[in-house]
Formats: structure tokens, C-alpha cells, sequence
């Protein structure tokens, strides 16, 4: 996986998302909920979904890092014009799905590593997907999800990932 001087670039910006996310109050949150259901409502879509497998704890986290995404993205112009769909979220987390296909189907570390490393070498915003990856490999609530939850978010976050990306490049 080659990382770019764009990622190296944006390691600061992302840092500081990560701080502001956590630090944000409830009233720019609800704000900031209005401005996304505006512009990206299948974001909320996901904070609603995620509600039935979790608690109010793990809930919380997982917003935080759909906040996280948000902040990233919601710089693009194309972000508030053009919105995330079902059929797009299902269609990217199909090839999502089939990548951990292959990689658990791969017989050595190697061949795992080919596969994780073709999967990322599409992704332009490594350094967000990074993050999200570090913070559920750091945040206590996080790390003791069920790990089948755990995946499934992790899908969904790296899905809605690629989702604003395409939207961002068309």
C-alpha cells in the first residue's frame, strides 16, 4: 500500500478532529445532527441503526466516530449536494463483504496481506480510515465490543467511508 504525501498531510487535520470530536458539547452536537440529517441523513440512519445492538456506552463511541467521519467530509462541496444511498451503502458493503471473503480464504499471511493491500490501495482517505481503525484498537468501550458487532461496525464505517468518497470524486 503506497501512502501518499496527501496522507502524511493530513494526519494534523484528522489529529484535530479527533480532539475537537471528543471535546465537542451536546449543543454543537444536536446542531451539528441537524446540519447532517440536512446534507447526509443516511448518517443518522446508521447513529439509529446502531442503537439496537448497542449500549448506551458503546452507542456513544460509535457516534463519536460517525461525528469523526463527518467532520472529515463535510469540507466537500459534493458532501451537501450529493447524498449517500441504500443502494450505494449496500453495493460498497457487498465488495466489502467479498474482500473478507478472500481474506479469510487466503491460506498465509502473505497472501492476506495482498488482499487487505489491494482493498486499500483504492481508498483515498486512508488516513480517516486510520483513525477509526486505531480508535476502536484504543478506546476501552470499544475494544470489548462482541466482535461480531465490532466487525460490523467496522464494515459499515469503512462502507460510509467509500460512500463519501465516491461523492466527493464525481
Amino acid at each position: 500500500m503506497q501512502i501518499s504525501e496527501k496522507d502524511f498531510g493530513e494526519i494534523d487535520r484528522v489529529s484535530k478532529i479527533i480532539l475537537f470530536v471528543d471535546e465537542m458539547d451536546i449543543k454543537y452536537a444536536e446542531r451539528e445532527s441537524d446540519v447532517i440529517f440536512r446534507k447526509q441523513p443516511f448518517i443518522i440512519s446508521l447513529i439509529l441503526g446502531y442503537s439496537f445492538d448497542l449500549n448506551q456506552e458503546e452507542h456513544g463511541e460509535v457516534i463519536k466516530v460517525l461525528y469523526i467521519i463527518w467532520e472529515y467530509f463535510k469540507v466537500f462541496k459534493k458532501i451537501g449536494s450529493k447524498k449517500v444511498t441504500e443502494e450505494q451503502y449496500e453495493r460498497i458493503t457487498a465488495r466489502n463483504l467479498q474482500m473478507l471473503k478472500n481474506y479469510v480464504g487466503e491460506p498465509g499471511e502473505a497472501e492476506k496481506s495482498a488482499v487487505i493491500e489491494s482493498d486499500l490501495s483504492h481508498l483515498d482517505s486512508k488516513t480517516i480510515w486510520t483513525a477509526v481503525i486505531f480508535r476502536f484498537k484504543t478506546n476501552k468501550t470499544l475494544l470489548n465490543l462482541n466482535e461480531e458487532i465490532k466487525g460490523a461496525v467496522l464494515i459499515g464505517m469503512k462502507t460510509l467511508i467509500e460512500c463519501l468518497e465516491e461523492i466527493v470524486k464525481e
